[in-house]
């Protein structure tokens, strides 16, 4: 399955046009492919990290 096709132009309408966009994804490769298509994009990986240690 080619990156991003599960998304429709919708989505990806919505990803563009947001003040920020929040990831939480677990392939780098899908953070990097989201900052292309918005510039402002956060990841809450380290988050999530820190939550699951406890």
């Amino acid at each position: 399955m080619p990156l991003g096709s599960p998304l429709t132009p919708l989505a990806r309408s919505h990803i563009r046009r947001a003040d920020v966009v929040l990831v939480a994804v677990s392939d780098s490769l899908v953070e990097l492919w989201i900052e292309r298509m918005h510039p402002d994009v956060r990841s809450l990986q380290p988050t999530t990290a820190r939550a699951s240690r406890g």
